[in-house]
């Protein structure tokens, strides 16, 4: 201090807290002592000036953590703006992992991701910086990596060396931050980070890095939701190009969305033509025909759509979804079954409308040579199965009862009756089976007991059953209820549901007729019900409604005597025209139970004789 002539100094402590600042001396230039009061001054100076100076160097820091603040979240706003414009998953995990390695000024970095919802362990997916055979031999899925991915935890490594859960994968690795990458609870992979310097990481960083895979996270699952959209629409695309039925998909605005190919070819309609179109500007368009070729009228189109912009569907009034109709086209004159699908969202309300149209034009012209065919066999077996009938009552009346002959031609003709009977029974089933459907058919009601019409039954049939071994008996009240019915038409349903049940019965099996009174077992009042019982295979449950519709077969069971699949279609129709219903049950002993009710017949309202 001599040369520069100072003779006296004294010199304080800086102290914030427990934080030394610095030193704080004061010089004099004359020697001298100094006094408490002295002292205390500059004491209580110093103290000022400690705190001064903190608050200075807070100040700085908390503006120079601002700007690194607010430049993040600037770069964060970029990144935002940079991940959502690309839906690109290779591109989109290279940007990220470049953004974090800007950010955090690093040397090196990897990003492994789950390729699957499955729960496998990440692959690597992006890494920059590493030598290009790095991972050849060695997976980055271990030390501190593997540990960030399965605690969904954050590691920051300040120095890599005093580490001995360090995996190296880079030389100049000294220091590491990793960064799970989460969906909720989920952890979906890792962001790694790597400096050539050590505690090069700090708590900006981590969340810095934090953020972006939050956000690199929303970018990839949109990424991959539009990318199974894409796959979606591509195999939709093809499965409705490959389809034999043409499909148009209506939206709640009353615009078509979708069009198949085979639309063209079905109903004559363009699907570039229709399209993105709205229906009511198409409808305007008379040349295109719209509503007849979708098998509308133009009205009920526009109910339709009027409908779906309202967002419901009246179910009751769209005839079950499924229409019939006929079009023409320049190739040739179709008819197209439409069924009609709402389209619901998942709250319920209506957004759109599934036409899906089918060709059943060769369907109906089955159905039609089936009926003249049908039609034809009644006409043309009528008369010589009655002029056989004929013939053998004669044959039978003729031939002597008391010789061994007689009796052997009187078996033969009972035999052969029954066979003409069962074919002339065939031919009236075909008959009103036809008129019952035009509704041409009228029933000849009377006063009937029906005890006595099953003993007839059962005397038909008897022949039949002893001779393949079956029991068939009656169990039938003696007080039952008077029938309203159509005698000649119910023995026919009984002869039909009684051959059926002999003919899938086995050897030592049963067959029972039974009757309950008016309001019995499943019966509603004022009706009887019948059943007939059979110990046989039974029906499954899947083929139980089915088995009533015209050529009905049991796939997989025959019986010994192959049927025509027409007999119980008649017995449906025979009984609902008497407003009775008939159904197939499961017998608890084994087999089928066909159960049917018949009305009872109101005495005080029928005319006496």
């Amino acid at each position: 201090m001599d040369h520069e002539n100072k003779r006296a100094w004294i010199e304080f402590l800086l102290r914030k807290g427990e934080d030394l600042l610095g030193i704080l001396v004061f010089f004099y230039n004359e020697s001298r002592t100094f006094s408490t009061d002295e002292i205390e001054l500059l004491q209580t100076f110093t103290n000022q000036a400690a705190l001064s100076i903190s608050n200075a160097r807070l100040y700085t820091q908390t503006d120079a953590a601002l700007d690194r603040r607010v430049e993040q979240l600037s770069a964060l706003a970029d990144i935002s703006r940079e991940l959502t414009s690309t839906l690109n998953l290779q591109g989109l995990f290279q940007l990220v992992l470049d953004r974090a390695l800007e950010a955090t000024q690093s040397r090196t970095g990897a990003l492994l991701l789950r390729t699957e919802e499955d729960g496998t362990d990440p692959a690597l997916v992006a890494y920059r910086g590493f030598a290009a055979d790095a991972f050849d031999q060695d997976s980055p899925m271990t030390g501190f990596v593997a540990q960030s991915y399965y605690t969904g935890q954050s590691i920051m490594v300040p120095d890599v060396s005093r580490e001995s859960a360090y995996v190296a994968l880079d030389e100049s690795t000294c220091s590491q931050l990793n960064i799970p990458v989460r969906r909720g609870d989920d952890v979906l992979g890792v962001i790694s980070l790597g400096s050539d310097r050590t505690h090069d990481y700090t708590p900006d960083d981590e969340t810095f890095v934090t953020q972006l895979a939050t956000q690199a996270r929303i970018a990839i699952d949109n990424a991959r939701l539009f990318r199974r959209i894409e796959i979606a629409r591509d195999r939709l695309q093809v499965i409705l190009d490959s389809m034999k039925e043409g499909v148009i998909l209506i939206s709640s605005e009353g615009q078509i969305t979708l069009a198949n190919p085979r639309v063209r070819r079905l109903l004559g309609l363009d699907p570039s033509h229709l399209i993105d179109a709205p229906v009511a500007a198409l409808l305007r368009n008379e040349r295109l025909q719209l509503a007849e070729r979708m098998g509308f009228g133009t009205e009920a189109l526009l109910r339709v759509i009027n409908s779906l912009d309202q967002r419901r569907w009246d179910e009751s009034s769209r005839d079950g979804g499924r229409v019939t109709f006929q079009v023409t086209t320049p190739q040739k004159t179709r008819f197209i079954d439409r069924t009609d699908a709402p389209v619901r969202d998942e709250n319920g309300r209506v957004i759109g409308l599934l036409m899906v149209f089918s060709d059943v034009t060769e369907e109906r012209e089955l159905e039609q040579a089936r009926e003249d065919f049908s039609s034809m066999i009644v006409h043309d077996l009528r008369g010589p199965l009655t002029a056989v009938t004929t013939s053998l009552k004669l044959l039978s009346e003729v031939a002597p009862h008391d010789e061994p002959l007689g009796k052997m031609i009187k078996q033969t003709t009972d035999a052969s009756s029954r066979a003409v009977r069962k074919l002339l029974n065939l031919v009236d089933s075909l008959l009103d089976i036809s008129k019952l459907e035009s509704g041409v058919m009228t029933l000849d009601r009377e006063l009937t007991e029906f005890k006595p019409l099953c003993t007839t039954v059962v005397d038909e049939m008897s022949p039949l059953a002893q001779e393949l071994e079956v029991s068939l008996t009656l169990q039938i009240p003696s007080n039952l209820a008077i029938l309203n019915i159509d005698g000649e038409k119910v023995e026919r349903v009984l002869l039909n549901l009684v051959d059926n049940a002999i003919k899938f019965t086995p050897s030592a099996g049963s067959v029972i007729i039974r009757a309950y009174p008016p309001g019995g077992e499943s019966a509603a009042p004022g009706f009887v019900q019948i059943e007939v019982r059979d110990t046989g295979p039974g029906v499954p449950d899947e083929h139980k409604e089915r088995l009533f519709d015209r050529f009905a077969q049991l796939d997989g069971q025959r019986g010994r005597r192959r049927g025509t699949g027409l007999g119980l279609t008649f017995c449906k129709m025979a009984v609902e025209a008497h407003s009775g219903q008939i159904w197939i049950e499961d017998n608890p002993q084994g087999g089928a139970v066909f159960a049917f009710t018949l009305p009872v017949a109101n005495l005080e309202a029928w005319p006496p004789d």
